[in-house]
């Protein structure tokens, strides 16, 4: 939806299928793909965290888009 607002909705945790929103990166709707980053700060060393990125985009018409990527699991190294 070129032109439109939106979001990219990062939610990580340590527990699977993490549900709180831990930031959000304002995007420009487009038809195009777009990259998107975000800074994880606070994160405990050699602890696995589980993230998952959804873009979310606001239709002239009142209506919601919403798509999630696959869940991502890393690991800090050890301090």
């Amino acid at each position: 939806m070129p032109g439109d607002t939106g979001w990219i909705l990062w939610k990580w945790s340590t527990s699977s299928a993490p549900t709180a929103i831990g930031a959000t990166t304002p995007v420009t709707g487009s038809n195009a793909d777009q990259a998107g980053s975000t800074t994880l700060t606070g994160l405990t060393p050699d602890t696995t965290y589980h993230l998952i990125a959804s873009g979310l985009f606001n239709d002239p018409f009142g209506g919601q888009f919403q798509s999630s990527t696959p869940e991502v699991t890393f690991t800090p190294p050890p301090a």
